[in-house]
């Protein structure tokens, strides 16, 4: 019994208590800043990936909305894999075309689409078909 007399506290134990809530919310900021940290990290890596594709700069904008929007826990699987693409480009155009958008608009927005899906994932086809 005498090991435990220094938790003792004499009358109010508000100091604990308020020690006690420090603690809670410093570990739940903590484990909220590192999950913010890993996700900032993981998209800076995708746009460094991006960026050595041969892609126009209004492409790579597409494609960094698109992740953005429908890939945000690891924006990387998207350049590696074509059925994540795939998945998350059907997403875009039905949002986009169901949008009030023009068809011409919607046109160009397919297009693009496509030409990003080109470039990104069968750039080594033509190149190992041109060598």
């Amino acid at each position: 019994m005498n090991n435990i007399e220094w938790i003792r506290t004499q009358g109010d134990a508000s100091l604990l208590f308020t020690i006690l809530i420090i603690m809670v919310l410093a570990s739940v900021v903590s484990m909220v800043g590192a999950y913010y940290y890993k996700r900032w990290a993981s998209h800076r890596r995708f746009l460094k990936e991006l960026e050595q594709l041969s892609l126009t700069d209004s492409e790579q904008d597409a494609f960094s909305s698109l992740v953005i929007r429908h890939a945000k826990e690891e924006p990387i699987n998207v350049l590696y894999s074509l059925p994540v693409f795939d998945r998350i480009a059907e997403k875009e155009l039905h949002r986009v075309l169901a949008s009030n958008a023009t068809q011409e608009a919607k046109e160009k927005f397919v297009e693009l689409v496509y030409t990003i899906r080109s470039k990104t994932y069968f750039a080594l086809d033509e190149e190992q078909v041109v060598a």
